[in-house]
């Protein structure tokens, strides 16, 4: 076995897809240092529920992101905190960062977030961002409610200046 088939066959599974260079987007992820042995610097923990104990994942910079897929209508508080981990996401991948965005099953939380980064990270709407997502990762985004916020987000950005 060659030294770069043993260390596949070492790594860790990771059910995770790539959404755009620096940005993946997965289901719950490995403990210990195997997110750091694939490249990751940045873990975004996005369900509100089944998290994993803070210092689970070592060698990362970790963010909590408290989101429901419960079949009801996100909170003010719920979009907000979306919108400004896409904001966060959107500045890591920026500045080089590797980030891997999750959720229980790494379809709607995470798939939220993603697309609001590329929203906030590229010139296309939010639409057009959710679409990437569902291309990139199979079975993303169907929760309806985080399509419509996506779906109203403006096409033009304020200014940040």
């Amino acid at each position: 076995m060659t030294p770069e088939e043993e260390a596949a066959a070492a790594a860790p599974a990771l059910d995770a897809h790539e959404i755009t260079e620096g940005l993946w987007q997965g289901a719950a992820p490995p403990a210990g240092d195997a997110l750091e042995r694939l490249g990751f610097t940045v873990l975004f923990l996005c369900a509100n529920d089944h998290q994993p104990p803070s210092g689970s994942h070592t060698g990362l910079r970790g963010y909590r992101v408290g989101l429901r897929d419960d079949g009801t209508p996100p909170t003010a508080k719920e979009i907000e905190s979306a919108a400004l981990a896409g904001r966060k996401v959107a500045e890591l991948m920026a500045a080089g960062d590797k980030v891997l965005v999750t959720c229980q099953m790494g379809l709607n939380r995470s798939g939220l977030v993603c697309a609001l980064a590329l929203y906030f990270s590229q010139e296309i709407s939010g639409a057009q961002a959710m679409m990437k997502v569902q291309i990139r990762r199979p079975g993303a985004l169907q929760n309806p409610w985080f399509q419509s916020i996506l779906r109203q987000l403006p096409k033009e950005r304020p200014c940040t200046s």
